[in-house]
């Protein structure tokens, strides 16, 4: 029989097919049953490697040390890299930005990480891209709201709504506008309404018990 450095390698084959396979199903439910609603989940990862650590493992072995002192420093640049890149909200975004253009994720995520100015203006490219994304409008009107815009904050928010008439965090967020505006009966409506649209949703009941109340008015 044919070996590796005296190991039989049909045996060592199996076992490195076992472990992917092992691997391969781990990763299985949340990348495909139950995809992640979060892309960069990278916490979907964590059993998987498990099982593909040790077919590398049964791979490294069998490698010379020099060759696997390279594979390190490989892996040690790489990993500083990657740290750096991830060291801020900004530096990650920005890169997810450079590398898809064209997707509006990397933009509102980066929208929120950035200064107004900046955010508003990547809100306004993600636009261009998809004119009927209601989450782009909610998104400017959070930062405009944050600027103390609270009238184009209103528009936006408004702009939000027509397009998910039936998100809750769409009434939401323009009762936070409404209210920061002083109309308090329409906020309260807004409010009140989202709680009907979706009863967990506890910004909407805080910014209810926020209000002031008639009597205090």
């Amino acid at each position: 029989m044919e070996t590796i450095d005296g190991v039989a390698a049909a045996p060592l084959a199996a076992s490195l097919a076992t472990w992917i396979v092992a691997g391969l199903l781990l990763l299985l439910p949340s990348s495909s049953l139950f995809p992640a609603a979060d892309l960069s989940a990278d916490r979907r990862m964590y059993l998987p490697l498990f099982a593909f650590a040790a077919a590398a493992a049964l791979l490294l072995a069998r490698v010379k040390p020099a060759v696997v002192t390279a594979i390190a420093l490989v892996l040690l640049t790489l990993s500083v890299q990657r740290t750096f890149v991830w060291m801020s909200e900004e530096s990650l975004w920005s890169e997810a930005v450079q590398r898809a253009p064209h997707k509006i994720r990397p933009k509102l995520q980066l929208a929120r990480a950035v200064p107004a100015a900046r955010g508003l203006e990547l809100l306004s490219q993600a636009r261009l891209e998809a004119p009927f994304d209601p989450a782009i409008a909610a998104e400017a009107g959070k930062i405009l709201l944050s600027e103390g815009q609270a009238d184009a904050a209103l528009d936006e928010f408004g702009r939000a709504l027509a397009l998910a008439p039936m998100d809750a965090r769409n009434v939401n967020n323009r009762g936070v506008a409404l209210a920061a505006l002083g109309q308090h009966a329409a906020a309260r409506a807004d409010f009140e309404r989202a709680l009907q649209l979706d009863p967990a949703l506890q910004e909407a009941r805080d910014n209810l018990a926020r209000l002031p109340t008639e009597a205090a008015r």
